[in-house]
């Protein structure tokens, strides 16, 4: 594996992923699921840091281990589950560095969401529909309502306190 390399790989789909993992071709372009145990990590030198284009839920159970998120270890003792959020940095050495949140995998997907909506609507100047398609809506209603949902006020409400 690569040390003190700053190149992070960018993992662009679910092939990419199995390639890279020793696994046969995935059976649907859009969703995978693979066991850990049939999953080789040092088949690549990606893992040293890398990031995927995609959404991804991992469930290990019966495992124990030390995993670091940012600056902080975290250890488990009965397994473990992971979302990750698209362009979301990771490093695999001696265990995964994963995310640990508590939250559902939809719950994690809409936090993700409404974050970086925060972010579009109160640092650019596209607009309230350009961040929903940019987020990957294809109605703007469905984000506005997903929004006004998770804080109390619509999205031009939001961005109007920055002003």
């Amino acid at each position: 594996m690569r040390k003190n390399n700053p190149e992070i790989t960018a993992i662009k789909s679910i092939a990419e992923v199995h390639r890279y993992y020793g696994l046969p071709k995935p059976l649907h372009p859009l969703v995978s699921i693979v066991k850990f145990e049939d999953m080789d990590f040092l088949l690549s030198e990606v893992w040293q840091n890398f990031y995927t284009d995609m959404y991804s839920v991992s469930i290990k159970k019966g495992e124990s281990g030390k995993v670091k998120y940012g600056q902080t270890q975290f250890d488990f003792d009965e397994g473990i589950m992971t979302m990750s959020a698209p362009k979301q940095v990771f490093a695999v050495e001696e265990t995964e560095s994963v995310s640990l949140t508590g939250l559902t995998a939809q719950q994690h997907i809409h936090e993700k969401l409404i974050e970086k909506a925060k972010e579009l609507l109160s640092t650019t100047n596209l607009s309230v529909s350009e961040i929903a398609y940019s987020l990957g809506f294809e109605f703007p209603q469905s984000f506005n309502k997903l929004f006004k949902n998770k804080t109390q006020v619509s999205p031009m409400e939001f961005r109007q306190s920055f002003r």
